[in-house]
């Protein structure tokens, strides 16, 4: 028995020259894809097909779901009917028909079918992804790609059948996070009228992680490669600043591991300052830095991490803060006094300093958890 899928991506911004309309191929994994001018006026559509075998009661279950409108309880079913959602609606009845206006969604799914359904969504989603990825490089686009999270996702049972129907959405549950927004009144104006009529220059390290930050939702690797190289740039530019007669050497010779710079060197290079008393306190932090290369290195090099897991934006993204102390402890030891303010207030007691102006809390991230269906 076949369940056939199908996978859609608008790419609404893209505008190519498209002479022969709806070519298609297979892919090595069996996966049918076509390109096609989008029918709603703009941009480009890009399809994926893919029939998988499975079992009889796996079929009766998702043909019934999806020309029925009826939930069929299997032994591995994770809810019972009837069944009400988290809003205590009952949305499917005792006999199991499903309420007009509601539908299941993938976590309600018995799991031998929700594993086929990840495992179909993840080979859609890759070959889609890898299919526009090389257009990109193959043809040299200059187009983002930035849609990973915009492919919807169908399947049928019934081959003669002319329409797909979506497949269950997902349950979500994330903490959403409000960026630090511009503190700013007269004082605060004045300050930085002070540290404006001086002359700094915004360092490259905090540029690239800028760059990263902006990155992360389209490009997760990209941005940890971003990440790495603001981190590295910054070390050997503040090595550079504060002794400057090793630039010949940073420029010319291999360098130890960013980790040990931080660890080992920069308090020899500081060893006459006090803020550097508590430097051996920061070894967790240098472990993180450590860890953050290794991933790098392995990305860089073999595509993947050397434990074959997948590395997620959420993974990424749990480096950002690590670098962003390291950047801001580096400008402190440069003589920016008013960097302490960006540091987490963990490092800052390990170290012994205080913030030079507590009012930056006022604007301190805002952290909401959602959860809902889609």
């Amino acid at each position: 028995m076949k369940i056939f899928f199908f996978a859609k991506l608008h790419l609404l911004d893209w505008f190519f020259h498209i002479h022969e309309d709806g070519v298609e191929f297979l892919s090595d994994l069996n996966v049918r894809l076509v390109l096609l001018k989008s029918d709603e006026g703009e941009g480009v559509v890009c399809k994926a097909y893919y029939e998988a075998e499975v079992d009889d009661e796996s079929y009766n279950f998702i043909d019934t779901l999806i020309y029925n409108n009826k939930y069929i309880t299997l032994e591995d079913a994770p809810i019972t009917v009837p069944f009400k959602n988290f809003a205590k609606v009952e949305i499917i009845d005792s006999n199991g028909f499903l309420k007009d206006g509601f539908s299941v969604y993938r976590n309600h799914l018995p799991k031998k079918i929700e594993n086929l359904y990840m495992d179909i969504e993840e080979l859609l989603r890759n070959t889609i992804h890898r299919f526009v990825s090389g257009i990109v490089w193959f043809q040299g686009i200059e187009n983002q790609i930035s849609f990973l999270d915009q492919i919807s996702f169908y399947w049928k049972t019934r081959k003669e059948a002319k329409e797909f129907h979506l497949m269950p959405l997902s349950s979500h549950q994330f903490d959403l996070g409000m960026k630090k927004g511009l503190y700013w009144n007269s004082e605060y104006a004045l300050k930085y009228k002070a540290f404006f009529n001086s002359s700094f220059h915004v360092p490259l390290g905090h540029e690239l992680l800028r760059e990263a930050k902006n990155t992360l939702e389209t490009s997760p690797k990209s941005a940890l490669m971003l990440l790495t190289s603001g981190l590295e740039v910054a070390v050997k530019q503040h090595i550079g600043k504060i002794a400057p007669q090793t630039d010949w050497i940073l420029h010319n010779l291999p360098s130890p591991p960013i980790h040990k710079i931080l660890k080992d060197y920069i308090v020899i290079l500081h060893n006459s300052q006090l803020e550097v008393e508590q430097w051996k306190s920061l070894a967790d932090l240098f472990k993180k830095v450590q860890k953050l290369i290794e991933v790098r290195n392995e990305i860089a090099h073999k595509g993947k991490l050397k434990d074959g897991e997948k590395l997620t934006k959420t993974d990424i993204e749990q480096y950002f803060p690590i670098v962003t102390n390291v950047l801001y402890i580096l400008d402190v030891l440069a003589g920016e006094e008013w960097a302490k303010n960006h540091i987490s207030n963990k490092y800052l007691k390990l170290l012994g300093w205080e913030k030079e102006d507590s009012k930056y809390d006022e604007r301190d991230n805002i952290s909401l958890r959602v959860i809902w269906n889609s």
